[in-house]
């Protein structure tokens, strides 16, 4: 009979091991990577957000956006998610213009002013950030209708809580 080899035995990877971590990578010397959507998309998206206040997030206010920047109807197939792309842009945008808020975090203080603590930082930035839907609030249920479970499987649920490092 064979001795035992007192190698480990080799095992295939399970499903939760076979997939490398990618762990998100942080570097002021090196440019930041691209955004999930192409040049043409932003374009398109970009125009399409100013419909949304008298439209929605819907499919006639990306073609009217498409209309606005001299693309044909037909572009719109550009976004196999339809108005669900209209959502995540409007996200990914909004979570970018936070950072021009850095005043609330490295505040200057004048005089005998507390510094404001974590808590204190959070509120004013979850604030700057429910004023930045101050022109489409009165569609925001309809977000809800248009994400429901195709947030988790667009990565916009994932991609959020990179930014937060959840």
């Amino acid at each position: 009979m064979a001795a035992k080899s007192l190698l480990p035995r080799l095992r295939p990877l399970s499903k939760s091991t076979s997939v490398p971590l990618l762990r998100p990578y942080h570097s002021y010397d090196h440019p930041p990577p691209p955004g999930p959507f192409t040049l043409t998309e932003s374009t398109i998206l970009s125009s399409a957000i100013l419909h949304i206040p008298s439209h929605g997030f819907t499919h006639t206010a990306l073609s009217l956006g498409a209309k606005d920047v001299g693309y044909i109807d037909a572009s719109t197939n550009l976004f196999p998610n339809g108005a669900f792309s209209l959502v995540h842009y409007h996200l990914y945008t909004q979570r970018l213009a936070l950072a021009k808020n850095e005043h609330i975090l490295s505040r200057v203080l004048e005089g005998g002013e507390k510094p404001l603590g974590v808590g204190g930082k959070v509120k004013a930035l979850t604030w700057e950030r429910l004023m930045a839907n101050r022109e489409i609030i009165h569609r925001w249920q309809e977000v809800r209708t248009i994400t429901g479970p195709r947030a988790e499987k667009c990565g916009l649920i994932k991609d959020c809580c990179r930014h937060w490092h959840l």
